[in-house]
């Protein structure tokens, strides 16, 4: 499987939908559930959370918080990934 995307900061600047599938303090948890999350979602990334000061493993940002919500919806009832929400960048 190819290596998750490189860390980097959560991008806080307006109108980001980020639908999140995991949240760590360590970010030796993030990049192992990222990791682990690539065989059934290979577009995860993991991002810090500057505000909250935490690794965000992100399966996308989308413009439009509907499409974000829709994805998360999906998630959480199609996938093992029952606890996916969506961070809204206002």
């Amino acid at each position: 499987a190819p290596a998750v995307h490189a860390q980097t900061v959560l991008d806080q600047s307006i109108n980001h939908n980020y639908v999140v599938i995991g949240a760590f303090a360590v970010q030796s948890n993030a990049a192992k559930f990222a990791e682990s999350a690539k065989r059934l979602l290979p577009q995860v990334s993991y991002q810090f959370n500057e505000k909250r000061k935490l690794y965000y493993v992100v399966l996308m940002d989308a413009n439009q918080k509907e499409t974000a919500m829709a994805e998360a919806r999906r998630l959480r009832e199609e996938t093992q990934y029952s606890d996916s929400w969506v961070y809204c960048v206002m």
